[in-house]
């Protein structure tokens, strides 16, 4: 077939036209993940503190607005997260205080074990990760499984509880501060991300998205609006004593 110059210049204009457009549609995705990480976690002060009983009844969190819209890490690193998760945050003078809503369109199939603390594997959990020097280097994290026993990264003390319900599970934590290492500045940003596991799933998901191709502790969002807040020395000690009991959320 013969091509005249005005030709050739019409198909070679289309051909880079359309491989611009491929490339930016290829860039999306990769794109996407440092857009989640800009997100912020703006935790107010609360007047009155929930009750740490697994229930989100309390007045405390009726005032606040959750943050959602988790992402897969995996299996499908990047998509939209199976189901829904909410986080509601907040904080008073001796704690950080945080809410979850799980939702989980088969709640018979929640997997939780009944074990002594830091000792159960693969369950259903949503954990905290705290940068508190917001360094990218250093943090500690906090587990919870749908039967309230807990994991986390240092032996410290702090309080939580779990339901589960028709929809899903729920929970609370409350972190005191003298469990927790920061700067002494009179308002603290931290880094911050939640993790959620769904065991029938295999799925791990996070609030802000985790590349596979970069250290977790350099995606972390931003936690602002702490002020006024002291570290401590935990002296506490945290006996536990218990018999191991797995079962599914049905039985």
């Amino acid at each position: 077939m013969f091509f005249s110059r005005d030709n050739r210049f019409y198909y070679l204009k289309n051909f880079l036209t359309a491989f611009g457009l491929a490339g930016i549609i290829l860039l999306v995705p990769l794109l996407s993940p440092a857009q989640e990480r800009n997100k912020v976690l703006n935790v107010q002060k609360l007047p009155q503190p929930p009750k740490i009983d697994g229930w989100l009844n309390d007045e405390a969190w009726q005032a606040i607005q959750p943050v959602g819209d988790f992402i897969q890490y995996d299996p499908v690193n990047g998509a939209p997260a199976s189901e829904e998760t909410l986080v509601w945050a907040g904080y008073d003078d001796r704690y950080i205080y945080f809410g979850f809503k799980l939702k989980d369109s088969r709640p018979e199939k929640i997997w939780a074990e009944l074990t002594p603390r830091n000792e159960f594997e693969n369950n259903d959990s949503i954990t905290v990760i705290l940068d508190t020097y917001h360094d990218g280097r250093t943090s500690i994290s906090f587990t919870l499984n749908p039967k309230g026993v807990q994991e986390n990264s240092v032996e410290t003390i702090w309080k939580s509880e779990a339901r589960i319900n028709d929809d899903g599970w729920s929970a609370e934590m409350a972190i005191p501060f003298k469990s927790l290492r920061f700067s002494s500045a009179p308002e603290q940003v931290w880094g911050i991300n939640f993790s959620r596991y769904i065991h029938r799933l295999n799925e791990t998901d996070y609030w802000t998205a985790v590349s596979r191709d970069l250290p977790r502790l350099q995606q972390m969002a931003e936690l602002q609006g702490l002020r006024g807040i002291k570290s401590g020395h935990n002296l506490e000690i945290f006996p536990y004593a218990g018999v191991r009991s797995t079962r599914w959320a049905g039985e």
